[in-house]
C-alpha cells in the first residue's frame, strides 16, 4: 500500500504537466475560432481589399473606336476582378490618336468591365464571329444584293454595318434618283466558305468572307424584298455607309421599324405599288 502512494506521488507532476498542455491546445483552438465569427470573409486565400476596373459608361457596339467617354472607372471586391480587366481609361482609349484607338471585338454592355480579350487594336481585326445560323429575326428574311467598288463604298462596307439604297433611273434625257431604303442591315459581305479544322477541344468550323467582295447579304421582311428586287431589275443601284451613330435613325422606308411580313403573306409588286409608295418618276 505504501509503495503504491509512493508511485502515485512521483507521477503527480507529470498529470498536471498533460492537463496544462491539453488547457493551453483548448484554449488556442477556440481563440483561432473566434477570430472569424461574423465575417464572410474566407479565413485563408483570396486577396483582400477593393480595386479599380474599368467598366463601359453607355453601351459599347461591336467594331465601334472606344473613347473615353464611354468608360468610367468603379470599385470592386478585389476577388471580383476578372481576369484581363484595365485599372485606367487612359490604357482603353490614350491618348485618343487613330494609332492609339482600340475598338470592342464584341457588343459591351453598360456596366460590363472591359476586358482585353473583347478589344483590337485595328477596324479590320473587329469582324464579329460567325453564329451557328444567321441573325435573322421572325417574320424577316436575308437577301443578297450585288456590289462592286464603285457601289459598294469601296469595300469598306463590313458584317454588322447599315446601308442606305439609292435607285437611279436614266431615260436618256431624264434622270431620276432617289434613296429607297436605309438602315438596310448588312449581316455577311462576300461567300462564306467554310474552314473545318481540328483543335484539342474538338472540331471546330470557321466561315471566311473573300477580301474582294461581288456580293452584301442583308435582312429585311419579304414585302421589302419584293421592293428591292423590282428595284434591281429596273435601276442602277448605289449603296452608302451610314454613320454608326445613326444606326437605327428616321423611320421613312427604314427596313428596321418595319413590321414583320411573314413569308406567306407578300402579295407581289408592280409598277403601280413602286409609283404609289416612292412615287411616279421612278417607274418608267
Amino acid at each position: 500500500m505504501q509503495e503504491a502512494i509512493a508511485t502515485a506521488r512521483q507521477r503527480r507532476p507529470f498529470t498536471i504537466l498533460g492537463a496544462l498542455i491539453a488547457l493551453i491546445t483548448l484554449a488556442a483552438f477556440v481563440f483561432v475560432a473566434t477570430q472569424h465569427v461574423g465575417t464572410t470573409a474566407p479565413i485563408v486565400g483570396a486577396p483582400s481589399g477593393t480595386a479599380s476596373v474599368v467598366v463601359a459608361k453607355t453601351d459599347i457596339k461591336a467594331r465601334v473606336p472606344i473613347t473615353a467617354d464611354m468608360l468610367t472607372i468603379v470599385k470592386m471586391t478585389a476577388a471580383d476582378v476578372p481576369a484581363a480587366a484595365f485599372t485606367t481609361v487612359a490604357a482603353i482609349a490614350g491618348t485618343g490618336a487613330a494609332s492609339d484607338r482600340h475598338f470592342a471585338l464584341i457588343e459591351i454592355k453598360a456596366g460590363q468591365p472591359v476586358l482585353a480579350n473583347e478589344l483590337v487594336t485595328s477596324s479590320g481585326d473587329a469582324s464579329p464571329p460567325a453564329p451557328a445560323y444567321l441573325p435573322i429575326p421572325p417574320g424577316f428574311i436575308a437577301m443578297t444584293i450585288p456590289t462592286s467598288e464603285e457601289a459598294g463604298v469601296a469595300g469598306y462596307i463590313q458584317p454588322g454595318d447599315y446601308i442606305g439604297i439609292i435607285a437611279i433611273f436614266d431615260r436618256g434625257s431624264t434622270t431620276a434618283t432617289k434613296t429607297v431604303f436605309n438602315n438596310v442591315h448588312v449581316i455577311r459581305v462576300g461567300t462564306a466558305s467554310s474552314t473545318i479544322s481540328s483543335t484539342k477541344s474538338g472540331t471546330s468550323i470557321s466561315t471566311v468572307n473573300s477580301a474582294a467582295s461581288t456580293s452584301l447579304t442583308v435582312v429585311l421582311n419579304t414585302c421589302d424584298a419584293e421592293y428591292l428586287n423590282w428595284f434591281l431589275v429596273k435601276a442602277n443601284l448605289k449603296y452608302i455607309l451610314e454613320a454608326y451613330s445613326d444606326y437605327g435613325q428616321g423611320t421613312t422606308n427604314n427596313p428596321q421599324q418595319s413590321a414583320p411580313c411573314p413569308i406567306d403573306k407578300a402579295t407581289g409588286v408592280t409598277n403601280t405599288d413602286v409609283a404609289k409608295r416612292f412615287g411616279p418618276s421612278l417607274v418608267p
